[in-house]
């Protein structure tokens, strides 16, 4: 069944924005206050919040300020004083998602905004992807729409959130997975010979459209971009023969590989001037194993199921398994689990008829290669002892293995859709069974854990503000505030990074938190803070180079009733604190006076 175009994409938008009003309670939010400021405890559920759960959400909400103040995220004059903080160690191919929430700023005038509407524009830019892909592969708009929200309101989505924003923003993989089928099912995309022109062979609309997509996906994120680059190979080592059928995929790989290079650009020119900074991003090679994919947690229903007996059984399994780690978020949900196992059967021989064989059995055979990678102790284990853990956490293939399940089950479904000329009653039933599968399928893969935390963000939000206004009411504008505990950055121990909250609120001031390790500013103010518990001469160089004051996050320093109890002696007067009493701060100006 086809209806007009612009209906079904209209409908699929639509339908995915009155969705996530409704999963999230969007009525209840306040659009300015970021919706990961605080985060739910998914050990315990409920209403407990985890007190390191925003740790990664505070770092991408410090990006995004430092974007919207000085243009760019590399290189940041307010935080990692008395240096500054230079990202260059730490590339990241996100130059697309960056450039969105730029755009966002400009729109909105606030950072804080920016980064919510970034989240959100992510469901309806994923259910249309979703739906170009489908159809492409002549699949119903019926199903199609179904399949698409299916795979917009994926877990996946919520527990990413705007924790690892650019992770939820998915909603290029399906363009890429609908280039990888175009490439293996030879699709029309190159004409051989050349008509002439610059380019060694004519560009179809189609091809222009896969280099877009692929050029897209190599400043959309490392991960998706790989894992896009090993269905291209693993296509065309399987299902292409000969150097014309291999031409798409050579092409694609090479697109994709250079552009994630062109991403990374000022990081080698930067390591070409400065030398190899051998301190960042040093992962484990055991990392491949700790944050790989594991079977039972894409099958296991979603943490806090609506269903108590479900949500028992997982929340025994996450208390009690080992490597449990950010795999949590693989969970397929009902039906994307029947689409998997259906894929497993299809691979093992297990055949039945669809819309398209052909097309399920490229589709089983890309997914038994995604989980033989993926897998803890599979492929993946194999390169990250072998050759290099910088790509680590395989489990994000999940979103992959699920556009391949919802697929699979969409062709195995649509065989049993009525003919056009078929009873009214037939048709009846059918879009009363996909409504079914819908109804069905949202309640399975959503729940009201994923409810921003809505007050108690508001709460830590307007104590944070608030005390930051205070210290600047304190203290010159323009003056550096040394930040204790002192906390590596990025990858420091838990809850570090809530250490730029501070920044997060600062109009005025500079902070010592944010320095990257093995360059001059970590350096510096690791040697000041580790000066063998002597603070009197802590306070001396802080003070000898510009410092005026001393943020303390209790939360973070176990120690800090001792530490206070010393600086106010030295200072002469004891610490402001937030409204909370998590934050103290003092101010060195009667000294430095």
């Amino acid at each position: 069944m086809r209806l007009k175009p612009s209906i079904v994409y209209l409908c699929s938008a639509t339908l995915s924005l009155i969705i996530v009003c409704y999963v999230l309670q969007l009525w209840r939010a306040d659009i300015s206050i970021p919706f990961a400021y605080e985060w739910r405890d998914i050990k315990q559920g409920g209403q407990a919040i985890d007190s390191i759960g925003s740790n990664d959400a505070i770092l991408f909400y410090a990006l995004f300020k430092g974007i919207y103040e000085n243009g760019w995220y590399l290189h940041n004059p307010n935080v990692g004083m008395p240096v500054g903080l230079d990202m260059h160690d730490y590339p990241m191919a996100d130059s697309l998602h960056f450039l969105l929430f730029k755009t966002l700023c400009y729109i909105t005038s606030d950072f804080f905004t920016a980064a919510n509407l970034f989240f959100l524009i992510g469901f309806p830019l994923t259910a249309l992807t979703t739906l170009f892909a489908f159809r492409e592969l002549k699949i119903s708009d019926p199903m199609a729409l179904v399949c698409s929200l299916l795979f917009t309101f994926l877990p996946y989505h919520f527990l990413r959130g705007e924790q690892h924003l650019f992770l939820a923003s998915y909603y290029l993989v399906p363009l890429m997975m609908t280039v990888i089928l175009w490439a293996i099912n030879k699709e029309r995309l190159f004409v051989f010979p050349s008509r002439g022109g610059f380019l060694p062979c004519g560009v179809t609309s189609k091809g222009w459209l896969s280099i877009l997509v692929c050029l897209l996906m190599g400043c959309g994120g490392v991960y998706y971009a790989l894992f896009g680059v090993f269905f291209l190979v693993i296509g065309a080592l399987i299902f292409q023969r000969g150097w014309k059928e291999l031409f798409p995929s050579v092409t694609f790989v090479s697109i994709i590989f250079l552009t994630l290079l062109t991403n990374i650009i000022p990081t080698i020119l930067f390591v070409a001037a400065h030398g190899r900074n051998l301190s960042v991003a040093d992962h484990l090679k055991a990392d491949g194993e700790i944050y790989g994919l594991k079977l039972i947690q894409m099958i296991l229903p979603v943490m806090h199921h609506r269903i108590e007996a479900f949500s028992d059984f997982s929340a025994y399994y996450y208390n009690h398994a080992p490597l449990v780690t950010e795999n949590v978020t693989a969970t397929l949900g009902l039906v994307g689990s029947a689409g998997f196992i259906a894929l497993v059967f299809w691979q093992l021989g297990m055949r039945w008829r669809t819309k398209n064989d052909h097309l399920l059995t490229q589709l089983s055979t890309m997914n038994l290669a995604a989980v033989l990678l993926a897998t803890v102790g599979g492929v993946s284990s194999v390169l990250c002892f072998g050759i290099s853990s910088l790509v680590r956490c395989y489990n994000r293939m999940s979103v992959y293995i699920e556009l391949f399940a919802l697929i699979a089950l969409a062709l195995t479904l649509e065989r049993h859709r009525p003919e056009a000329q078929g009873k009214d009653s037939s048709h009846v039933a059918w879009f009363m069974c996909l409504a079914a599968l819908l109804i069905v399928g949202i309640f399975d893969q959503t729940t009201d854990f994923f409810i921003p935390p809505y007050k108690q963000s508001a709460a830590s939000f307007y104590n944070d503000k608030h005390f930051i206004h205070r210290i600047e009411s304190e203290v010159p504008a323009g003056s550096m505030i040394f930040e204790l505990p002192y906390i590596p950055f990025p990858e420091g121990r838990p809850g570090g990074l809530s250490l730029f909250r501070p920044y997060l609120h600062s109009h005025q001031l500079r902070w010592s938190y944010g320095s990257l390790p093995g360059r001059e500013g970590d350096d510096w103010v690791r040697n000041v803070a580790f000066s063998d518990g002597n603070l009197a001469g802590v306070v001396e160089r802080i003070i000898a180079n510009g410092f005026k004051g001393i943020y303390i996050d209790r939360a973070l320093m176990p120690e800090h009733v001792e530490v206070e109890e010393a600086l106010s002696k030295i200072v002469g007067a004891a610490p402001i604190e937030s409204e909370n009493g998590r934050q103290a701060f003092f101010s060195l100006q009667k000294i430095t006076q």
